[in-house]
């Protein structure tokens, strides 16, 4: 008895050490597969990813920053679960909220390389200064322009705060990141 309490213990307090693993390549990759065979489900199954987008915009999550996390909510919420788990498991993940928080750090070390590669906040720094020099641009127009540009720099600072070991991880994966988007835009779907 005293020993199943210490093991309780010593699961409880480990417990955040567990959620928090480091991300490495292998796992990057199972995720990517895993994200493979889920493009493949939802192509296969049409009424349910049409069910799961009519919860997420019931959800409001139609407007927000794109979230794995918040993707499985509503998965929840549209009685997906057992479906959508049984795609991912085979991947090595044990639950949709262990492979969302994945997918949550995977996509922000993929959007910060992006950035540092394409050099995305200098890019809308100077699009803003040359918004506002425009002097043809209608003032409402400028300032929801404004807006839109301060909302996506925020975004992007979001995503500038991804460790560098996460951005490790995922570099060797690149290509596969980019052919997989091509892949499912050559597709009509959304990125």
């Amino acid at each position: 008895m005293k020993k199943s309490i210490v093991a309780l213990f010593l699961l409880w307090f480990c417990m955040p050490l567990f959620a928090k693993q480091a991300l490495t390549t292998e796992r990057v990759g199972k995720w990517i597969d895993s994200m493979e065979a889920m493009q493949k489900w939802s192509v296969s199954h049409p009424e349910l990813v049409k069910r799961l987008r009519a919860k997420a915009r019931e959800m409001g999550q139609e407007k927000a920053v794109p979230s794995f996390q918040r993707s499985v909510a509503a998965t929840h919420a549209a009685g997906l679960d057992d479906q959508v788990q049984a795609v991912i498991m085979p991947y090595g993940f044990r639950s949709l909220d262990e492979w969302a928080a994945l997918g949550d750090r995977v996509m922000a070390a993929f959007m910060a390389l992006n950035m540092e590669k394409s050099h995305a906040s200098e890019m809308i720094r100077k699009q803003l200064e040359k918004l506002d020099k425009d002097a043809s641009i209608p003032a409402q127009q400028k300032q929801a322009m404004r807006q839109q540009m301060e909302r996506m720099a925020q975004m992007m600072q979001s995503f500038a705060q991804a460790p560098k070991a996460d951005m490790e991880a995922v570099r060797p994966l690149l290509p596969r990141f980019e052919a997989f988007g091509k892949k499912r835009m050559s597709q009509g779907q959304r990125p």
